[in-house]
């Protein structure tokens, strides 16, 4: 059986965060993250850059790519 796992979080939140609670997010995070990748069971992990996030429409034949 195979899974997926998606993780999001609110823009800015990690802006609200303390420092001290956002050292223990990480903290329970990492070695979980380490856990699953030292398994040789994680395929892939990949993550977008808020600033840099770009959405595309489509217009005009959108059945043959045409944007």
């Amino acid at each position: 059986m195979k899974y997926l796992f998606l993780g999001y979080y609110t823009v800015g939140g990690r802006e609200r965060l303390s420092r001290d609670e956002y050292s223990a997010i990480v903290a329970r995070c990492r070695p979980l993250d380490n856990e699953l990748r030292d398994s040789g069971k994680v395929r892939g992990v990949a993550s977008l850059v808020e600033d840099e996030v770009v959405t595309l429409r489509t217009r005009g034949d959108a059945q043959h790519g045409v944007i």
